[in-house]
């Protein structure tokens, strides 16, 4: 992949680059629309033959959250060099409705815009690219092209290494109200406070099901959760880990920026023990977590709502 990306034995021209951006002038979405666009970019550059790069400024140049991995994405200065080729930002019909616009484009850059999941239907598009990169059979696409871009930086290794999680399984859950921390940013309702008890009982019993002795460690998107009777006693007892503080309580795209630089590295932390540091997951309807899913390891995970099977493969 990254031969494909970078590689100087990629067979296309290496002045065909497509260049993902996200810049104080555009939407670019929380964690889930941020990594789905980068990822999707990711997936066209490979299918159309061109070299990769990510311009991401907002609020923060990414490099100082995720470093370069097995290639060197990092790009600045586009937003004023380059217009933009495509911003497919909440549409993802007009891909859906015409893919080869994109993958046959014939312009040698194309700055790209997108918080969208574009990957299952650039992959049906290009089926004998696929094919021949590998990428048709490959489930789990997106931990793959994650792990070749991404590495966590220095500060956020440090604050990974700062959390002293307890040893044993843990089971992750996540929690997205919505609209309860009006402060911090304004989004739609998602899941009622008194729904929590619903996650935590899902939690409980997958935690007898492999006859774990388990902690929960809980990420919600409002410190109200603390307030909830089951919450408290869970923390009371040991059983239940909130690693988050309130000034890390922030969206990515929605929260000021003076809230969102403040705390955007321990938000960072919350992902990536989502995705990579706890044994089994209690998700949401958010992209924060499927994410986490698609992205981390295999391992037991169920939406809170109804305690169902969640299924975390690319497509």
């Amino acid at each position: 992949l990254a031969e494909g990306l970078q590689g100087p034995d990629w067979p296309w021209s290496a002045t065909r680059s497509l260049i993902y951006t996200c810049t104080s002038m555009t939407f670019c979405g929380g964690h889930g629309d941020r990594l789905n666009g980068m990822l999707g970019a990711a997936a066209v550059a490979l299918l159309s033959g061109r070299h990769f790069f990510i311009d991401s400024q907002r609020p923060v140049p990414l490099a100082l959250v995720l470093r370069p991995a097995n290639l060197d994405w990092r790009l600045s200065g586009t937003l004023a060099a380059l217009p933009p080729s495509f911003n497919l930002n909440d549409d993802l019909a007009s891909f859906e409705a015409d893919p080869r616009r994109v993958l046959d484009s014939q312009a040698g850059v194309l700055r790209f815009v997108s918080n969208q999941r574009l990957t299952a239907v650039a992959l049906t598009a290009a089926p004998q690219q696929a094919e021949a990169l590998g990428l048709a059979s490959q489930p789990k696409l997106h931990a793959h092209l994650f792990h070749m871009l991404f590495r966590p930086s220095a500060a956020l290794q440090q604050r990974l290494l700062a959390r002293g999680l307890p040893e044993g399984p843990l089971i992750g859950v996540h929690f997205r109200a919505g609209d309860q921390m009006p402060a911090h940013w304004k989004d739609p309702p998602r899941h009622g406070l008194g729904e929590l008890d619903e996650f935590l009982d899902c939690a409980e019993s997958l935690e007898a099901s492999f006859g774990w002795k388990a902690h929960i460690v809980l990420f919600a998107d409002t410190d109200k959760v603390l307030e909830v009777p089951r919450v408290q006693s869970l923390r009371e007892s040991g059983k239940l880990i909130w690693p988050a503080q309130t000034d890390s309580l922030v969206h990515l795209d929605r929260s000021p920026a003076t809230l969102t630089v403040r705390g955007l590295l321990r938000v960072w932390a919350d992902w990536w023990t989502l995705a990579f540091d706890v044994h089994a997951l209690i998700l949401c309807h958010s992209g924060f977590g499927a994410t986490a899913l698609e992205i981390g390891p295999e391992r037991p995970a169920f939406l809170g709502k109804g305690c169902v099977p969640a299924e975390g493969s690319t497509g």
